[in-house]
C-alpha cells in the first residue's frame, strides 16, 4: 500500500474495513468538491485485499453525477488480470462531516447478495488511536455481544453476557481459537472453572464468587455451562457496525479513556452512536475493562443488528 502511495495512488486496506489511513486523502477531498460544484473530474482508489489482489474504483463525475467502475484484479503469472468489472451510477454519494465517503450501487429490494455499498475513511486517524482500537476495542466489537451497547462499571457488571465475552476474549487470553464450536441451534459445553475464569478475570476486576453468581456456574462439576450462539442468535454479520477510536486520553490514575464511534457503512453512518470505554493497563502487559458509557444523542441509531442470546 505504501508503494502505491509513493506512486501517487489513493490506496487503502480491505473494502469497508478502514483500519489504515488512506494515502493521498487530499485527492479524494478535491474530487468530492468537484462533485459538489457540478464540475467534471476523475480519480482512482485502490483497495488492497488480503490475498494480494486489489479492487480498483475509477470515479468519474460530471454535472454532479458520479459513475463508478469497480474492477477486481488478481495476480496471475506476475501480472494483474481483471476477474470482474462493473460500471454503475452511484445512486447514493455522501462525503460526511467526519470524513467518510459513502457511495452505493443500486440493488433490487430484498436482494440478499452483495449490497453494493462502499465506505472509505478519507480523513486520517492518529496512529495511537488506531493502535488502542486494535488492542482493546476490536477484539470485542459489536458482533454477537452487547458489551459496548450498555452502560456499566466494574462495580456493577450485571447485564453483561459473560458467555459472549468468553468467546470474544478467549483467543487473546490463550493465543488460540475458541475450541467450542458454533452449531446451528447452539450447543452447551461444560468449561472447566479454571479456563472460564482465566478469560473473564483477566479482563475484569472481580472475584470468582461474583463471576460465579453472574455466570452459569455448576458447583458439582466445577465448571461453567457455556452455550455457543446458534445461527438464529449469532448476531454477527459483515453488514454490522465496527468500532473506531477517535480520541484517547491517559487519565491521572493511569487508565485510558477512549472515545469510540460505531461506524455503520451499510447505513451510511460514520457515527451510529458513540461510547466511552475506560481501560486499565496492567504491569504484566495485560489489561482490564473498567467501564463503558454510551454517549446520549438523539441521533443515536437503534442497535437493530444485535440479537439477544436464546435462553439456555
Amino acid at each position: 500500500m505504501d508503494r502505491l502511495g509513493e506512486e501517487g495512488y489513493c490506496a487503502i486496506d480491505m473494502e469497508n474495513e478502514n483500519q489504515v489511513n488512506l494515502t493521498h486523502p487530499e485527492k479524494i477531498e478535491e474530487f468530492c468538491s468537484l462533485v459538489e460544484l457540478g464540475k467534471k473530474g476523475e480519480e482512482t482508489i485502490i483497495s488492497i485485499m488480503e490475498d494480494g489482489g486489489f479492487i480498483r474504483f475509477d470515479l468519474e463525475t460530471v454535472h454532479g453525477e458520479v459513475f463508478v467502475t469497480r474492477s477486481v484484479l488478481q495476480w496471475k503469472g506476475g501480472m494483474p488480470e481483471v476477474d470482474y468489472m462493473n460500471r454503475y451510477p452511484a445512486c447514493e454519494w455522501e462525503f460526511s462531516g467526519n470524513g467518510y465517503l459513502f457511495f452505493r450501487k443500486k440493488v433490487p429490494q430484498g436482494y440478499d447478495g452483495d449490497q453494493g455499498y462502499t465506505a472509505i475513511r478519507v480523513y486520517p486517524l492518529e496512529d495511537e488511536c488506531r493502535e488502542l482500537n486494535r488492542k482493546y476495542i476490536l477484539p470485542i466489537g459489536y458482533n454477537a455481544n452487547q458489551a459496548f451497547l450498555l452502560d456499566w462499571t466494574e462495580e456493577e457488571l450485571k447485564g453483561l453476557d459473560f458467555d459472549d465475552l468468553f468467546s470474544k476474549l478467549y483467543n487473546s487470553t490463550f493465543g488460540k481459537p475458541l475450541p467450542y464450536e458454533q452449531t446451528i441451534d447452539g450447543t452447551s459445553y461444560l468449561v472447566p472453572e479454571e479456563e472460564y475464569e482465566k478469560v473473564i478475570l483477566s479482563h475484569f476486576r472481580m472475584d470468582k464468587e461474583t463471576l460465579r453468581a453472574y455466570g452459569n456456574y455448576r458447583e458439582k462439576d466445577r465448571a461453567y455451562e457455556y452455550r455457543s450462539r446458534g445461527f438464529n442468535d449469532c448476531a454477527s454479520s459483515p453488514n454490522n457496525p465496527y468500532p473506531e477510536v477517535t480520541a484517547c486520553e491517559r487519565q491521572e490514575d493511569g487508565t485510558w479513556k477512549l472515545t469510540v464511534n460505531a461506524v455503520w457503512p451499510i447505513e451510511n453512518m460514520d457515527k451510529a452512536f458513540s461510547h466511552e470505554v475506560v481501560v486499565r493497563v496492567l504491569e504484566d502487559g495485560g489489561f482490564q475493562y473498567v467501564s463503558n458509557r454510551v454517549i446520549p444523542d438523539e441521533d443515536n441509531a437503534e442497535p437493530t443488528w444485535y440479537t439477544e442470546r436464546a435462553v439456555k
